[in-house]
């Protein structure tokens, strides 16, 4: 059977038309999630976020071990309100705890 031209170019535009739609579909998805993800970023204190090494962090380890300090770089006999200097009661943040000894110690005395 043979189709006609009318049907084919009706064929050619549809096909067009499926493959726009799914490719504006798809650039709307991604770009949503971008923007998700830059608002996320955007939302984040940036004084928080501190990317740390393996090697900082068994500097770290070390010196706490060498210095006699508990596993937070304070002196051993340290008291903390709530069991851990990590988490904020106030506000309920938590911080990790090689982030909070980064920032505790900005002169970084391990290296």
């Amino acid at each position: 059977m043979i189709k006609s031209v009318f049907a084919t170019t009706i064929e050619t535009w549809v096909g067009i038309l499926v493959i726009i739609f799914i490719t504006v579909s798809l650039t709307i998805i991604i770009f949503s999630k971008i923007n998700s993800l830059n608002n996320y970023i955007d939302s984040l204190n940036q004084e928080d976020i501190l990317l740390l090494s393996r090697q900082e962090i068994n500097r770290i380890e070390k010196w706490i071990k060498d210095n006699d300090l508990n596993k937070y770089g304070d002196p051993a006999d340290t008291f903390y309100i709530g069991g851990t200097p990590l988490f904020d009661e106030k506000t309920g943040e938590k911080i990790s705890r090689f982030n909070y000894i980064a920032k505790k110690y900005p002169d970084k005395p391990w290296r």
